[in-house]
């Protein structure tokens, strides 16, 4: 990319890395309440309105001009992976409390390293001048009553994990510098072939029909579905606080006019597909036996693997936080491994899964995998928690999770598991919970639509027809058991007339 001149971006910068790093703190109730108070769009046009933002702003500018001299591909590239990562979201947690934390400062200046230089003066220039512009921007938006409500429930509920990743970082910290890295440039051929691998493998999903099994597209059968919060005490609080810091009646920074909020409650309780597939930090996936839990973290791999894939090589990318790689461990294939080397770690199985999908050597891959958990460019996905039956021995899973889940603590993380047992060995409780919903109506009609059109092979309007028959002839005997995706699925296949 041609270098071209830094002051048209003047404005924009430091506020695209703030907004990205702001939509990935809080609980996802949070991100919504934060939606619907247009926290996001008040961010794009307070630089211009505010002198002390706008300072703090120009200062940032400032320093790239004298330190870089222009906005080169280098720079470009540099900005990018750090808003991919989760250190923007480290960074954006402490300027939301005005905290300094040296362990995620000497991890930008690492990131720094490998994809510019490894002048330490110029990443701790960048990384300081970034806090200071955060840190102003978040004290002048607190300065209006509604949203500095949403920002102190915010900080609240972040302010527990600062020692933790503080702590992880700093072992992090320690034992990278000793080993000789590839710069990130070098390893974008790795990274392409990895996520390239992890679309492949979850692309396909395995349908039993009366013909025998079959392996079909994912994306042209998933239906979406619903996720709402558990029913605990500790989400009623959290749903509650979310609703009270959206008022029925807020007014704009700029005063230049009155918008009303009307907010139903349970639409901070309900959590959709792509609310979560854009922003969460540890999640647990809660369902009923056949409720769809593994297909839901096998889409979401698929979806995040895709839009990857593509943001390493389109000149057009997804916004950074679908840019994720996400690392998938089905827990009873791990459990299985455990068997026959009981000291076998996390992070070797996911490499030795890995090499049976990615044609990189072992030493590419091992390297390119470390990268995205330190940095926090990959997403966690562990499925089937449920699945190691013994309770004794799911608790030791759950504490293997969790260690390695501590040593990256960047990471997104989603845990699937059975609702009826969970309690018996649960996450620990900075896991969201949440539970899939039943199919409404409208999407076992969607389901079966596709199912007919993909599975069986038939045309629109007989795939239409045929869901249509099916909903008519199940409505008095089989209305609650066709709401289970696995028990639907299972349905579909008895209708031979139609596959």
């Amino acid at each position: 990319m041609a270098a071209f001149s830094f002051g048209v971006m003047a404005t924009s910068i430091a506020g695209r890395l703030l907004t990205s790093g702001l939509q990935r703190v809080g609980t996802l109730t949070f991100q919504k309440a934060m939606r619907i108070s247009r926290i996001e769009h008040t961010l794009k046009g307070i630089p211009l309105r505010n002198p002390q933002v706008k300072s703090a702003s120009d200062d940032f500018i400032t320093l790239i001009g004298n330190r870089y001299g222009e906005y080169t591909e280098q720079l470009s590239k540099f900005l990018e992976e750090l808003e991919r990562s989760g250190l923007i979201t480290a960074m954006v947690e402490n300027a939301l409390v005005d905290r300094k934390s040296e362990e995620v400062r000497k991890a930008f200046v690492l990131l720094h390293a490998r994809v510019i230089n490894p002048n330490e003066d110029d990443a701790t220039s960048l990384y300081e001048k970034m806090m200071v512009s955060f840190t102003i921007t978040f004290r002048e938006l607190s300065k209006d009553k509604n949203t500095h409500a949403v920002l102190q429930l915010i900080s609240r509920n972040v302010a527990s994990r600062f020692d933790q990743v503080d702590s992880a970082l700093q072992a992090l910290n320690k034992q990278l510098p000793r080993v000789q890295h590839s710069s990130v440039q070098g390893m974008q051929p790795a990274l392409l072939k990895l996520v390239r691998g992890l679309q492949a493998v979850t692309k396909q999903v395995r349908i039993e029909t009366n013909k025998g099994a079959r392996s079909v597209d994912i994306s042209k059968i998933y239906i979406p579905p619903k996720l709402k919060y558990r029913d605990t005490a500790k989400n009623a609080d959290l749903i509650s606080n979310a609703v009270s810091v959206v008022r029925a009646k807020r007014q704009r920074l700029d005063a230049s006019e009155l918008v009303e909020w009307r907010v139903d409650p349970t639409s901070l309780n309900t959590i959709g597909y792509g609310d979560l597939k854009l922003s969460f930090s540890r999640v647990v996936i809660l369902g009923d036996p056949g409720g769809g839990k593994s297909t839901i973290c096998q889409n979401l791999c698929f979806d995040l693997a895709k839009q990857a894939a593509g943001a390493l090589v389109a000149a057009h990318k997804p916004s950074a936080q679908l840019q994720k790689f996400p690392i998938r461990v089905v827990l009873r294939a791990f459990e299985k491994a455990r068997t026959v080397n009981t000291q076998l770690s996390l992070f070797d199985f996911i490499i030795r899964d890995l090499m049976n999908h990615v044609s990189l050597d072992f030493e590419e891959l091992r390297e390119a995998v470390l990268y995205l958990l330190t940095t926090g460019a990959a997403v966690l996905a562990f499925d089937g928690l449920d699945e190691i039956l013994a309770t004794a021995q799911r608790r030791e899973f759950v504490d293997l999770v969790l260690s390695f889940c501590n040593q990256y603590p960047l990471c997104p993380v989603v845990v699937t598991s059975r609702l009826v047992g969970y309690d018996s060995a649960p996450l620990t409780g900075e896991f969201e919970e949440l539970v899939l919903e039943r199919f409404d109506e409208n999407e076992i009609l969607n389901y079966l639509t596709k199912f007919f059109k993909v599975v069986g092979e038939r045309t629109e309007a007989e795939s239409s027809q045929y869901a249509q028959d099916f909903l008519r002839q199940t409505a008095s005997n089989a209305s609650d058991l066709r709401a289970n995706p696995l028990m639907l699925g299972l349905g579909s296949v008895l209708n031979r007339d139609s596959i």
